[in-house]
């Protein structure tokens, strides 16, 4: 009896995990990434003709060198100075822009400021397949607003953003045998009057997305 008891609560654990599960985007019959709306938050961007400063440039091979992208990140002419922010990414593959990403205050770089940081730091850069490459961008907090998660796909000669939503980033990795995993809470924590975290730990809404092969996988873990 408690045999199948253990196995009743584990089939229903598989099952509560597999509804719970989403793919971020699929891919068609030719391969092409096929985004879905849900998952991608508008960008919010009003200035009108903007003057853009350059803030730091990198490339990016896929995994089997066959395609090099150009990654351009500028900020606002009156951001200018502040190295840690940056509102416009550029993606450029094969001598044509290929994507374009606009939004007021919204990436800044994984780390802490620094006059010797790496442009590395302003990305983190996960090869899914030969072809497929993600790129994850992290915003900042601005006026208690949690901040964007960005991530684009880079899949031969096209860039698609397949995530783009707020939240703080607890932890984002892309070491083997794991692969990309990142887990973040939707909401803002700040410190009451008697020094306790509101909202609590137990009241926040946590998510997990991680890799499985070629794929991104989304759930909600809290």
């Amino acid at each position: 009896m408690r045999l199948l008891t253990t196995l009743l609560l584990s089939f229903l654990c598989l099952v509560i995990k597999s509804q719970n599960e989403s793919l971020i985007y699929t891919y068609d019959g030719a391969g092409n990434v096929i985004s879905k709306s849900d998952f991608i938050q508008a960008l919010d961007f009003a200035t009108e003709n903007p003057t853009y400063l350059p803030v730091a440039q990198r490339t990016v091979l896929s995994s089997d060198k066959t395609y090099s992208y150009g990654i351009q990140l500028k900020q606002l002419e009156e951001a200018a100075g502040d190295k840690d922010i940056f509102e416009a990414i550029d993606i450029t593959c094969g001598g044509r822009n290929i994507l374009s990403l606009h939004c007021w205050e919204a990436w800044r770089a994984n780390t802490p400021l620094s006059e010797t940081r790496s442009v590395s730091d302003y990305l983190t850069v996960k090869h899914l397949d030969i072809h497929v490459t993600a790129l994850v961008f992290l915003g900042w907090p601005y006026d208690s607003t949690p901040p964007l998660i960005t991530i684009i796909l880079l899949n031969k000669d096209k860039a698609e953003i397949v995530f783009n939503q707020r939240g703080y980033v607890e932890e984002c990795t892309n070491a083997m045998p794991y692969g990309l995993n990142i887990v973040y809470v939707d909401q803002t924590q700040e410190y009451d009057g008697t020094g306790k975290l509101t909202p609590p730990d137990s009241e926040l809404k946590k998510y997990r997305i991680w890799q499985e092969g070629q794929y991104l996988k989304y759930a909600r873990i809290q």
